[in-house]
């Protein structure tokens, strides 16, 4: 039974790896009215915060950001930090949502659905006391 457990959760990791950053355009409903995800991790911590860089979305598709603080504890601890999530342009307003982890570890935008194929998401990850990274999106479906 270990060793099923085991090669169970090996498995469930090496496929969450494998779909980051991509478009999951499953038959499963989704809190947008459609179907279709994608995850974007974001971690962070005492002195590092790394992102994705680029991800694929869909129209009318959830973008989940999945947060990944430090597992310390103290006055280090970093699961209380607010990540704020905003669009840089007047374009990309639609992308605005925060929220700590110890609330929620996944935070979920929906995707519009009127916005063009083809076209790029910038955008701005802000870690309360850890930094600011500014990566994009790819609207592919």
């Amino acid at each position: 039974m270990r060793q099923f457990m085991t090669v169970l959760l090996a498995t469930l990791l090496i496929t969450g790896c494998a779909t980051n950053g991509k478009l999951i355009a499953s038959s499963v409903p989704n809190s947008c009215g459609s179907v279709g995800h994608t995850f974007t991790w974001i971690k962070y911590g005492d002195s590092h915060l790394g992102a994705l860089a680029f991800s694929n979305i869909g129209r009318n598709a959830e973008w989940r950001f999945r947060l990944l603080p430090d597992r310390s504890s103290g006055p280090n601890a970093y699961t209380d930090a607010v990540v704020t999530i905003s669009g840089k342009t007047s374009a990309d307003a639609w992308v605005s949502v925060s929220g700590q982890h110890s609330s929620n570890p996944v935070l979920i935008l929906c995707v519009p659905a009127a916005i063009d194929v083809g076209s790029d998401v910038n955008y701005m990850i802000d870690v309360q006391g850890v930094g600011e990274l500014d990566p994009r999106a790819h609207v592919v479906k």
